[in-house]
């Protein structure tokens, strides 16, 4: 039997795109003075950018950026605005595969609101097709 999908291809893409409105972007990814001191702590302005950008993906919209990922420009320059770092940094980000898991650990640990189920998840899991197949089991395991 073939499975529905909860979401169209549209409404994931939707679900999970990077905030580049003004107001979404003052709402979701302002960094207070808590995420400042945290970020601050990483060594270069290619590592704070990246560890920032990563933390606000992961708050909003809830997922982390892929590896590559393209950041839109007004983002980015939300970001680096606020780290007065220049958006140039981020071409020198995760050059060390480790980079982005150890960041993404100290993300865990400095802001412990994040839900513990997300240290458990295996390597891709929140890769989009991996999320899409997910919403389309829960949504049929409801019906």
């Amino acid at each position: 039997m073939p499975r529905r999908r909860a979401l169209t291809e549209a409404q994931l893409e939707n679900l999970l795109i990077l905030p580049v409105a003004e107001t979404d972007l003052i709402r979701h990814w302002m960094l207070d003075a808590a995420d400042l001191t945290v970020v601050e702590r990483r060594r270069g302005g290619h590592n704070q950018l990246g560890y920032a950008l990563q933390l606000c993906a992961f708050r909003y919209p809830g997922r982390l950026l892929r590896p590559g990922e393209a950041i839109p420009e007004t983002t980015l320059n939300f970001v680096t605005n606020q780290l007065r770092i220049s958006a140039d940094a981020l071409a020198a980000y995760a050059t060390r595969s480790q980079t982005r898991r150890e960041q993404l650990d100290g993300l865990r640990e400095a802001f412990p609101s994040v839900p513990m189920k997300m240290r458990h998840l295996p390597p891709g899991s929140l890769d989009p097709e991996v999320l899409k197949d997910r919403l389309s089991h829960a949504h049929a395991r409801h019906r």
